[in-house]
């Protein structure tokens, strides 16, 4: 499968307008890149910006969700959470999704019609399909430990942690400005690099071929900088080394026939713009 300008366009709205789409966007996933086309699902997550765990979560929830649950939940009129959904999609010790063929989920909403409640709760949810959700006002420095049972669970689902990061930022003085700085850093980091016109012209096939070689550019540089000084190697490690490096002259060679770059020269501009000193010339 492939993607197009408009694929990326309709998704990016998706992602803008608010959670109750992720349904729809992970719909999108699917027909753009289908369970075993993660290379696709990757490259178009980059396009997006959207992680791939995130993007993974939202095609599983979605191909989960057949149109009769969804009807259901519409002609329900009780309000079930893109979260509720993607707790009930997730797959469980066995590998099958923790509420098969929705059993919990219908049940939780017929009490929720007999009651006259609005919605099914998350917690309640997670409590019934025999998970433990974790406690607010237990992380470090607040109100104590974090108890075995909701460190397994964590460990099991990392973002069980939210709730309890949530309620560290609402109690600590700062935090939440921290917190903003840092997502509004990331929200630039990423503006940059869509913008960078290194990476930003040219076909689909031109971009992934530079992004990688800059990826594998910057891979370089932070392996100079891991050993800044001399090493000592036997000889059968010089050997390997050896060969590794003849392989990495390989490597340029090649890379340099496939872009048609000959012998052309770096332009000043560019060097300046992307070359890297090593921790260890400084």
């Amino acid at each position: 499968m492939s993607y197009t300008v408009r694929d990326v366009r309709e998704v990016r709205t998706l992602l803008n307008v608010g959670r109750d789409n992720r349904l729809a966007i992970g719909d999108r996933l699917l027909a753009i890149a289908p369970p075993g086309n993660d290379a696709c699902l990757s490259d178009f997550c980059n396009e997006v910006d959207l992680s791939i765990q995130s993007a993974r979560d939202y095609r599983r929830t979605a191909l989960a969700c057949p149109a009769e649950i969804r009807r259901l939940i519409a002609d329900s009129g009780i309000g079930v959470s893109y979260s509720v959904l993607k707790e009930g999609a997730r797959a469980g010790v066995s590998g099958t999704p923790r509420d098969a063929g929705w059993s919990v989920l219908k049940a939780l909403i017929e009490e929720a019609q007999n009651d006259g409640a609005g919605c099914v709760l998350l917690a309640r949810y997670m409590k019934e399909l025999g998970i433990i959700p974790p406690q607010q006002g237990q992380l470090p420095g607040s109100a104590g430990p974090l108890d075995e049972a909701t460190l397994e669970a964590i460990r099991q689902d990392p973002e069980l942690l939210l709730p309890l990061v949530q309620d560290a930022i609402r109690n600590h003085e700062g935090a939440a400005d921290a917190v903003r700085q840092a997502v509004e850093e990331e929200r630039r980091a990423r503006a940059d690099r869509r913008n960078d016109p290194t990476v930003r012209t040219g076909t689909d096939t031109s971009l992934r071929f530079v992004r990688d070689l800059l990826s594998l550019r910057d891979q370089g540089t932070g392996f100079m900088n891991r050993y800044p000084h001399s090493i000592s190697l036997p000889d059968d490690q010089k050997d390997l080394a050896a060969a590794a490096c003849e392989g990495l002259t390989v490597l340029l060679a090649w890379t340099r026939e496939k872009a048609g770059l000959g012998d052309q020269a770096v332009p000043r501009q560019t060097k300046r713009r992307t070359t890297r000193v090593p921790a260890a010339t400084r």
